[in-house]
């Protein structure tokens, strides 16, 4: 099979899409129609699940160790934890926009409006 080799930019960026949007499927037909929390709790929980099964788990078995603390500054670390938790509230967020129905705009508030 030919494609970029796996250290390429190319490579990265696409695994990193490809795994983003699989995480945001499981999200939405997994995860969020479980948890009855608001949507920021759901957002927040989601980012430190995921953060804490990549930092203890994925990143030591690939060699990175804890959080990726083999290559990484405490900044590094810090600005890793923070893009991540940014992708899953916005994601919650974003979800949230798309699966509620619009409210209809209460009579009081259309009747102030014409006047």
């Amino acid at each position: 099979m030919n494609g970029p080799p796996i250290s390429s930019k190319s490579f990265q960026t696409g695994f990193h899409l490809f795994v983003g949007l699989l995480m945001a499927l499981f999200y939405a037909f997994v995860l969020e129609p479980f948890l009855p929390r608001r949507t920021a709790a759901k957002g927040w929980i989601y980012a430190i699940g995921v953060w804490l099964i990549n930092a203890s788990v994925v990143l030591p078995a690939t060699g990175e160790g804890f959080a990726g603390s083999a290559h990484l500054t405490a900044a590094g670390i810090l600005w890793y934890a923070a893009s991540h938790t940014l992708f899953f509230l916005v994601l919650a967020y974003g979800f949230a926009r798309l699966v509620n129905e619009p409210q209809p705009v209460p009579e009081r508030v259309l009747a102030s409006q014409e006047e």
